[in-house]
């Protein structure tokens, strides 16, 4: 995919250490006709690459941009030493359509986006350094995704119960069957985390149960003129429904913790609105809704 090749030779630009050129102007590419995406951004890196050899750093900081010239992505956000472009935005936008459940929290659909993006990596970067991943064997991940594939809206009808017709879905929304599998499988693999962090320990008290019931459940019900289910009936559900809340607070405030210590930066000014809201105000938020 292009996009995937973009962020590819981004992120080997970043290691070669063409630093200021990546953070201050776009990936371009001179608009040759006949020329599809990744030649352009073939001919891009090419010339990136030789003006890097040519010029001063002060004149790397303020490239020459030809009138022509394509915008192939940018880059939208940092959070450490990983870089979050454009197109990784666009990818999370197009996968979050592809869950049964969608999330969907305050902002435009791009700042959602970004809000995912961000808090899911700052999530893998703390895995990756307390090297403690949650084990997702191969058949949890079928499992799941035979699951999705009978209840993705975009699969009514059967669309999906041939592998011919599921691969034909996911390639409307730009994923093969193979990169969708492993986005499902970090997916898989960050909600395992929070449930094992923030849900392990949390206890939900008679007490709460009973004042959720009296104050939330039943209310409602007398809303819609109906009368309220019984507490016995109920009370799994809202133990649940209260353990996420737990769950959800813990998860807020640590990773406002992290972006405390000043990790995250917005560089693109259209998702500057962004900074000024995370965290996310529940757990879906970090790897799109829970099942």
């Amino acid at each position: 995919m292009t996009s995937f090749r973009a962020a590819t030779l981004l992120r080997r630009w970043l290691a070669a250490g063409v630093v200021l050129c990546v953070l201050s102007c776009p990936l371009l590419a001179q608009g040759v006709p006949g020329q599809d995406g990744d030649a352009a951004l073939d001919a891009g890196q090419a010339g990136a690459a030789g003006a890097a050899g040519a010029t001063s750093l002060d004149n790397l900081a303020q490239p020459v941009t030809p009138k022509d010239a394509v915008l192939l992505d940018r880059v939208v956000a940092v959070i450490d030493n990983d870089v979050i472009l454009q197109s990784d935005v666009l990818e999370e936008e197009r996968f979050e359509q592809l869950q049964p459940f969608q999330a969907r929290g305050a902002g435009n659909a791009d700042q959602q986006a970004l809000e995912r993006v961000i808090n899911r990596t700052l999530i893998l970067q703390q895995l990756k350094e307390l090297q403690k991943v949650p084990a997702i064997t191969d058949a949890e991940l079928r499992a799941q995704l035979g699951e999705v594939r009978k209840h993705l809206p975009v699969c009514g009808g059967g669309k999906c119960e041939s592998d011919a017709g599921w691969k034909a879905v996911l390639a409307e929304h730009g994923f093969t069957p193979e990169e969708f599998q492993e986005r499902w499988r970090v997916r898989m693999l960050v909600l395992a985390f929070i449930e094992q962090r923030f849900r392990a320990g949390v206890r939900i008290s008679k007490p709460e149960i009973q004042e959720y019931y009296d104050k939330s459940l039943t209310p409602e019900f007398r809303k819609r003129k109906m009368p309220p289910p019984s507490l016995a009936t109920v009370a799994a559900r809202i133990d649940e429904i209260l353990l996420q809340q737990h769950v959800n607070g813990l998860l807020e405030e640590w990773l406002n913790s992290l972006k405390d210590q000043g990790s995250v930066a917005i560089l693109d000014p259209a998702y500057r609105q962004v900074a000024n809201e995370l965290p996310a105000s529940n757990a879906s938020d970090a790897e799109g809704a829970q099942d």
